[in-house]
């Protein structure tokens, strides 16, 4: 899991790539984020901190936007566990 210890915030990645992540890369964080999730490779803090609480929080509103609610409803979970 080293590359998941040498993450970005999502300031940092505003800040060098001068732009909001795009439909398209919040998507695949999702998508990696779900995969880790659903195969209970880790557990919740865990998995939250390597992918750091704000990139969750941006996921959870891009979700909530194009209507996935389902998907919404376990970050929200996640979250409401997570402990940090």
């Amino acid at each position: 899991m080293k590359a998941l210890e040498e993450k970005y915030s999502v300031d940092q990645f505003i800040k060098q790539f001068g732009i909001f992540p795009a439909d398209k890369e919040l998507e695949m964080i999702t998508e990696s984020f779900l995969r880790i999730h659903h195969k209970q490779l880790i557990g919740c803090n865990e998995l939250i901190d390597a992918f750091g609480k704000d990139w969750v929080e941006i996921v959870l509103k891009y979700n909530e936007r194009i209507e996935e609610y389902e998907i919404c409803s376990i970050f929200r979970d996640l979250l409401k566990e997570y402990k940090n």
